[in-house]
């Protein structure tokens, strides 16, 4: 193998001052078009247009309806903000007359009774007043007979009957099939034991206004209360909440997604303008700007290239308006055009071709620039040239052992333009094997944004 020594780079006004032209120059090269996969950016374009693998959905739009009732009132607020709930707790102990060997019956009636949903009408739902009572008689065996209840939601009546000791949480079902607490009243046929008698109501949100006292009727104890009243909103909403991702995977296909989790999750709320977080109806969907309800959403102002989101007016329409709205989509994974080169490399097109023999057929070597040519297009869209190539250069008739200086000649254009004029002189200085050859091999240059090739002279050869 010749001897091959680091290059000497001149700069030349042309090749045909450096010498005799090689006897054989070859070339081979790689590359091609290249494509960057994803999704294009937001709003106006970068320059060049920028591409992501990856999009994310995220947030939540709520739209609440007011069901205004004053006549050309819209979004007519009230003073329900959430359903207030209410609770009791009656702990008695009861000590009755009853027959020979039955010195008295304790009850030990221990109950909480809790308000745990409600039912609104919509457009008016107004004060819902609830009214229960709950009896347990004695038979004069001493024996407990089972509590029962019997109540009425806004004139309503419902009837129904439980029984057991401890803790008992009764409930009925409303119109929609929601759950009622109830509040009942101890109805015995006997007077309480001194002091043994403690009720316990509790309103407010969530119960936390409580106050306990002992109610006595007579001989005939009732303890308990009735005709609680609490608030229903006027207000129904509507959730709209969003997640997952979609994205591309290049290895697989630039065209189609490779994987796609997005979803829009519609809540209802019956009762206000808070709905959940979760748990409605899951569909797929492909943005997170469907509903596209634009009469009550506005741009953010953080929109991007990368990131487009949205706000809610927080202006009535229709008797509606959005109370709440972060919904956005953001692109991830910029696809960049250093790792499509490095794809196109990996890929078919990357591998290098033989080598071939670079003659324009008349035998002037490589003023062809197709020849040995190394190209890098700046890309304007989403494709680009992209193109190495590597030379090889021979001598050939030399003296064993005598040293040649070959001289590729380095022409370069700015992409699509002409002529090619020349930039650089690389030399080499090598010697003859065995056979006769001097040979020298090197990369074409290859800047982003030129089309470039080489051409091959040499100096006469020196003695051995």
């Amino acid at each position: 193998m010749p001897l091959q020594d680091t290059p000497i780079t001149l700069t030349v006004p042309c090749p045909s001052c450096c010498g005799e032209k090689c006897t054989k120059l070859e070339c081979r090269s790689r590359g091609g078009n290249v494509k960057l996969c994803g999704f294009e950016e937001f709003g106006e374009a970068s320059s060049p247009p920028r591409f992501y693998l990856e999009k994310v959905i995220g947030g939540s739009l709520v739209i609440c309806d007011y069901h205004s009732v004053t006549p050309n009132v819209a979004c007519e607020d009230d003073d329900c903000v959430s359903p207030v709930g209410w609770s009791i707790e009656i702990n008695s102990a009861w000590n009755c007359s009853g027959p020979p060997g039955c010195t008295g019956t304790n009850l030990g009636a221990v109950s909480k009774i809790e308000v745990t949903d409600s039912y609104p009408t919509p457009g008016n739902p107004g004060q819902v007043t609830l009214e229960f009572s709950a009896y347990s008689g004695i038979t004069p065996s001493c024996s407990t007979v089972p509590w029962s209840w019997i109540g009425y939601i806004n004139g309503l009546i419902f009837i129904g009957s439980y029984s057991g000791a401890g803790s008992v949480t009764a409930k009925i079902s409303s119109f929609d099939g929601n759950e009622l607490g109830v509040l009942f009243i101890i109805d015995a046929n006997c007077s309480p034991a001194p002091g043994l008698c403690t009720g316990t109501v509790c309103t407010g949100d969530g119960g936390s206004d409580c106050i306990s006292e002992c109610l006595k009727d007579g001989t005939r104890h009732q303890a308990g209360f009735s005709g609680m009243q609490w608030c229903v909103p006027r207000k129904t909403s509507t959730r709209y909440a969003y997640s997952g991702s979609t994205a591309f995977d290049p290895a697989i296909d630039c065209d189609v997604v490779a994987t796609d989790t997005l979803t829009r999750d519609s809540i209802d709320q019956p009762k206000g303008c808070n709905p959940k977080p979760s748990g409605g109806f899951i569909q797929a969907t492909t943005t997170a700007f469907e509903p596209t309800l634009s009469a009550y959403v506005q741009d953010s102002a953080m929109n991007s290239g990368s990131f487009r989101g949205q706000e809610a007016k927080s202006v009535c329409t229709n008797d509606r308006r959005a109370t709440s709205c972060d919904r956005y989509e953001s692109l991830q994974a910029e696809d960049t055009d250093e790792d499509a080169i490095v794809r196109l490399l990996d890929s078919p097109s990357g591998a290098w071709s033989g080598w071939q023999i670079v003659d324009d057929g008349e035998g002037v070597t490589c003023e062809n620039p197709p020849c040995c040519q190394a190209a890098w297009e700046i890309r304007e869209d989403r494709q680009f040239e992209y193109k190495e190539a590597e030379w090889r250069a021979s001598i050939e008739g030399l003296t064993p052992g005598a040293s040649v200086t070959i001289k590729i000649s380095v022409f370069r254009r700015a992409y699509g333009t002409i002529p090619y004029s020349i930039l650089q002189v690389e030399e080499y200085v090598v010697s003859a094997d065995g056979g006769g050859v001097a040979q020298a091999t090197g990369t074409t240059l290859n800047d982003e944004g030129f089309q470039t090739y080489v051409t091959c002279t040499y100096s006469e050869p020196l003695p051995p």
